[in-house]
C-alpha cells in the first residue's frame, strides 16, 4: 500500500472533489479469487474517497483478460468489501445516480 502511485491517488482524493471506480481486483491482485490482497487497497479507497465518491464497475465488456473469467465471483467481492447492504446500495446506485444524473 506504500506504492507511490497509490499514495498519489489517495492524496488526490484528499485534495479534490474526485471519484473512484472500485473494480477489477483481478488486474492488480497477485492472488486468484477472492483476491484477498486487494482488500486493504479497497478499504483505503473507501475510507479516503468516502462512499459518496465511490462507484462500482465490472469492466465488462472491456476486460481484455488473457483467460475467461466469470462476472459473478468478481461482483461477489463487493459483498466482502462492503458487508453493509446500505453501503453497497450507495456504491451501486446512489452515488452513480448522482454523478450521472439518474435522479
Amino acid at each position: 500500500m506504500q506504492h507511490a502511485n497509490f499514495q498519489a491517488l489517495l492524496e488526490f482524493a484528499r485534495s479534490s472533489d474526485s471519484a473512484v471506480k472500485l473494480s477489477a481486483p483481478f488486474r492488480f491482485s497477485k492472488e486468484t479469487w477472492p483476491y484477498a490482497d486487494a482488500e486493504p487497497y479497497v478499504a483505503a479507497l473507501v475510507e479516503t474517497f468516502t462512499l459518496e465518491r465511490c462507484v462500482w464497475g465490472s469492466d465488462w465488456p472491456f476486460s481484455r483478460t488473457g483467460a475467461r473469467f466469470d462476472y459473478g465471483p468478481v461482483f461477489s467481492c463487493l459483498t466482502r468489501w462492503l458487508p453493509n447492504a446500505e453501503d453497497r446500495r450507495k456504491v451501486l446506485w446512489t452515488t452513480p445516480s448522482k454523478f450521472f444524473g439518474f435522479v
